[in-house]
């Protein structure tokens, strides 16, 4: 197979194009890699919507692990140098990672419909593991989609610069075949894609319009509307800026490609083919920088990371009798503390007692809210370190 040569450029320009493409490729594996270990360490972020935040950090990921180095080293070289094979897996990568994150926004859509405009349908949708198996239904039904044109020789991922990006795509044998393919992914990626997307946002948007002014009007209503809280419908905000992101960087690279593969446009030039290929690995580094400035346990447990810093709280005098360290167990976490006597009392917290609770109320308030709600067995002795335990908060 023939593979076309990037046109020669001078060194400083090579470079200059070498370090952007590799400073987005560390940011987007690193950023999304945040995402996905803030999700392990944190049980609040692994919720039915996040779900899907995860599973555009893995294909994030996937992107800035094998696609962009890939792009990276014909760039250097001047050339595709990988062989058949490493045209064909960067080929299938870059079809499978887009289509899957375009169908993946749309199904955070449709979930903040559910969880905004119709909760009470909510669970029935995206309870227990509907979200992971509609996930897996998505990423199969892609993969099939972007398989069976090479598999039946419909098609081969060639390496085109000025026709394409920096990285292979699918070319097919003939020019109906091209126009085929494109026309499909037009429909039922892109348009169908969009159609949901915006048609559940313009409703959530609506209804998140009417609970300000029903708020605006009542001085005693709650901080909640419905089910439906003041975090979730920040939520909402941080994943349509996602969906504004990704159009931004996808779309007009998308437009030109077409125009160009169906014949209506002449190539792109070296210029226009390198800012095309930052655009499309730009839309996998932006995601994780979105959570960090607009979603604030994602911020925190980032700066937990990156500090190396593990959940800790101090508590107060509560411990075995006879003096001594005692364990505190809170969900799957264990804190020691150092009575200042010996007469404290044998406290026992509930084991699925939730961290979050703790970090939330203070320790002292959630001790007193848990007890009160029969998830903390414990007889507390009026002693120094547990004053206000007793008292309501």
């Amino acid at each position: 197979m023939m593979f076309i040569e990037i046109p020669p450029s001078s060194t400083g320009i090579i470079i200059l194009q070498v370090t952007i493409l590799l400073i987005i490729d560390v940011a987007a594996f690193v950023g999304n890699s945040l995402v996905c270990l803030a999700s392990y360490r944190n049980h609040r972020l692994r919720t039915a919507t996040n779900i899907y935040v995860i599973s555009l950090a893995i294909t994030d990921i996937l992107a800035a692990a094998i696609t962009a180095p890939l792009s990276l080293g014909a760039i250097i070289s001047r050339k595709w140098m990988f062989e058949e094979v490493g045209c064909q897996i960067q080929g299938f990568f870059t079809h499978f990672l887009i289509y899957t994150s375009m169908y993946t926004l749309s199904l955070t859509a449709v979930n903040r419909y559910f969880r905004i405009v119709k909760p009470q349908f909510y669970k029935k949708v995206f309870g227990g593991k509907r979200s992971v198996c509609i996930l897996a239904a998505v990423w199969m039904f892609v993969a099939l989609f972007v398989s069976i044109p090479p598999l039946f020789g419909w098609a081969d991922f060639k390496f085109q610069p000025g026709v394409s990006l920096y990285m292979c795509i699918l070319d097919f044998k003939s020019s109906a075949g091209d126009v085929t393919f494109l026309f499909l992914v037009l429909f039922f990626f892109v348009i169908l894609s969009m159609t949901i997307i915006m048609a559940s946002y313009i409703q959530v948007f609506r209804a998140i319009r009417q609970h300000k002014k029903t708020v605006q009007t009542s001085l005693n209503m709650p901080k909640r509307f419905g089910t439906v809280s003041v975090e979730e419908m920040k939520i909402t905000r941080t994943l349509f800026i996602l969906v504004l992101a990704f159009g931004i960087c996808w779309i007009p690279v998308y437009s030109v490609v077409s125009i160009i593969r169906t014949g209506l446009g002449s190539t792109m030039t070296n210029t226009g083919s390198i800012v095309a290929t930052y655009l499309i690995f730009l839309s996998s580094a932006i995601n994780p920088y979105v959570y960090a400035f607009n979603h604030r346990t994602y911020r925190v447990e980032f700066k937990k990371i990156l500090s190396c810093k593990k959940d800790h709280i101090v508590v107060p005098d509560i411990g075995i009798p006879q003096g001594g360290p005692s364990n505190l167990s809170i969900g799957r976490r264990r804190v020691n503390c150092q009575p200042e006597n010996s007469a404290v009392a044998s406290v026992l917290v509930h084991r699925q007692l939730a961290f979050s609770e703790v970090k939330t109320r203070g320790l002292e308030r959630a001790l007193v809210h848990l007890k009160n709600q029969g998830h903390l067995a414990a007889v507390v002795n009026n002693e120094p370190g547990c004053a206000g335990l007793n008292r309501t908060p």
